[in-house]
């Protein structure tokens, strides 16, 4: 008795079909992530830290997707990376291999660019934090300040 046939059998017949169907899946993927960084990016942009904090699970759920796609590209990267093109349907499938690449770097340049915003953005509360806990401290030592006496003159005699 033989085990049936697993859904992944017709995309090892044709690794070339399979690598295009995965590049596909893996470019809706990141069209997903970039929807989500803009998105992103507005919430930074307005400090909204309650609604991004939301939004990170689902940023999460896209990135494991994207990495869990290139796993299952992995049989491919020969075919994707060969120099020369043996066929059609490969050359089809690098070209579409690079532009995922190119859109995966524009993604983390983006990336970059929100994690500087918000380093900013947490120094920016941290100097405030500083200024007023100075500004407290001045409050208390005015606040713990003996009260203040009238001047005493004496003379030379005394």
């Amino acid at each position: 008795m033989t085990a049936p046939a697993s859904s992944k059998t017709p995309a090892l017949r044709d690794p070339v079909e399979h690598a295009v169907r995965l590049l596909d899946q893996q470019a809706e993927a990141i069209d997903r992530l970039w929807a989500i960084s803009e998105r992103q990016r507005d919430l930074i942009a307005k400090g909204n830290t309650v609604e991004l904090l939301q939004l990170l699970p689902t940023r999460r759920r896209w990135i494991d997707t994207v990495r869990a796609i290139a796993e299952r590209l992995k049989p491919h990267a020969q075919g994707l990376t060969a120099a020369q093109p043996a066929d059609a349907g490969w050359a089809r499938a690098r070209t579409l291999h690079q532009s995922v690449g190119e859109r995966l770097e524009a993604l983390r340049i983006r990336d970059r660019e929100d994690c500087d915003a918000l380093a900013k953005a947490r120094k920016a509360v941290a100097d405030e934090r500083a200024r007023l806990a100075a500004g407290r401290g001045t409050a208390q030592a005015y606040r713990a300040a003996p009260a203040s006496t009238p001047p005493r003159f004496t003379d030379r005699v005394g």
